[in-house]
């Protein structure tokens, strides 16, 4: 079990694929550690071990750089949620196996020459997922859930504090993801800078952290996108739910009707989704997958509205049972809008097959059934180079 942190995510998560797991057949237990007391976890953990350990993003080595799973030798998943810049050290584990929930970032794990990385798209608990013909009252028009990210303030600084080469090669990266070119901000990173040194001899890039341009980038790419489609919207009200939800008012743009909603615990988010008529997502630093709030809004009856990735339009039935609005086109975006909440008919269609897809294909029971037989010959070729070693 992780930590408590903002909205319980992750161990909402934790609940759901344990759930899904005992229902796929596994013999699944959840087992929370006490920092202060780790002897009583090990002696449950060793009373009865596990063929492998499971933690959504975890487990990270200690200050030592020892690994929990090397140390008891049991191999170890660690299903990444957030940004894998902050998990590369998991690579140097010969007993941890990773899952991403973007395709590209196996691709960026398999770079560094790690071949025990699995794609796993998050999904919905079954128990939240709307009964079809259920009475509704969706009093909400549009609603975004977005903690607020001041992505002029990131840019701001780029220019202020880094070498204008470096700031320059930031900015071409953002602008890269932005512009809908399906390029993992990763790898768009690493080619502006690459050119940026060759058109700067003085830029030497190990002279600033790695890690935190990328966080910066990532905070920038979501935040600027979020901002440009916020303030392109007309005609509508746009409710904002999330951390530091007010901020975004100093953003909003005359004559524009925004709302800004507390935070809430990610199990009630479900609740205010199925008062609501479309979910706004937007999340273009995900190059191939699905955010979690898009399987949620279907599975509560919303029609979803998002950008899109070929991983979407490969899954998911645009039109029918999602829509897509293409970058940077704000008149299309809005007719996007304006078509669903004018035709109610048509939103509760989309809303109907919306919950069937979510049934059908997208519960933890479907991503349990399908990790135990991708995990079944990577945990067994673990334990055979245990047993030789």
């Amino acid at each position: 079990m992780p930590p408590k942190g903002p909205y319980n995510f992750l161990r909402q998560l934790t609940h759901g694929l344990a759930a899904g797991l005992q229902r796929s057949g596994a013999v699944c237990r959840i087992l929370e550690g006490d920092y202060y007391n780790p002897k009583a976890f090990l002696d449950r953990l060793f009373a009865d071990p596990p063929d492998c350990t499971l933690s959504f993003n975890g487990l990270l080595p200690d200050e030592e750089g020892n690994f929990l799973c090397d140390m008891i030798k049991i191999p170890h998943v660690a299903c990444l949620v957030d940004d894998p810049q902050h998990f590369i050290q998991l690579t140097h584990s010969p007993n941890t196996i990773i899952t991403t929930t973007d395709r590209a970032i196996c691709d960026f794990f398999e770079s560094t020459h790690f071949d025990r990385a699995l794609f796993m798209p998050l999904a919905v608990d079954r128990e939240l997922i709307l009964p079809p013909n259920q009475p509704q009252n969706r009093s909400i028009d549009l609603l975004m859930m977005s903690s607020f990210i001041d992505a002029p303030r990131i840019r701001q600084h780029w220019f202020d504090d880094f070498p204008e080469s470096l700031a320059t090669a930031l900015d071409e990266a953002a602008e890269m993801v932005l512009s809908g070119q399906d390029v993992p901000y990763i790898q768009a990173l690493a080619q502006t800078i690459d050119l940026a040194m060759k058109r700067d001899a003085s830029l030497d890039p190990h002279k600033y952290d790695f890690v935190l341009l990328l966080d910066e980038l990532e905070g920038y790419i979501n935040g600027q996108a979020r901002l440009e489609v916020a303030s392109s919207i007309e005609g509508v009200t746009l409710h904002i739910c999330g951390q530091n939800s007010e901020e975004w008012l100093r953003y909003k743009p005359k004559g524009a009707d925004w709302v800004a909603l507390p935070p809430v615990e990610y199990s009630e988010i479900s609740s205010l989704f199925r008062r609501t008529k479309i979910v706004l997502n937007c999340v273009p630093a995900l190059c191939y997958g699905v955010h979690e709030r898009i399987f949620l809004g279907m599975a509560s009856g919303a029609v979803v509205l998002t950008n899109g990735n070929s991983y979407i339009h490969e899954l998911l039935k645009v039109g029918e049972e999602i829509l897509v609005y293409p970058p940077k086109s704000p008149i299309e975006l809005n007719g996007l809008i304006q078509n669903v909440l004018q035709d109610p008919a048509r939103m509760q269609k989309m809303g109907q097959r919306a919950i069937r897809t979510i049934a059908m294909n997208h519960t933890w029971d479907h991503r349990a059934a399908v990790l135990l037989n991708e995990l079944a010959p990577v945990v067994a070729s673990l334990q055979l180079a245990k047993g030789k070693s």
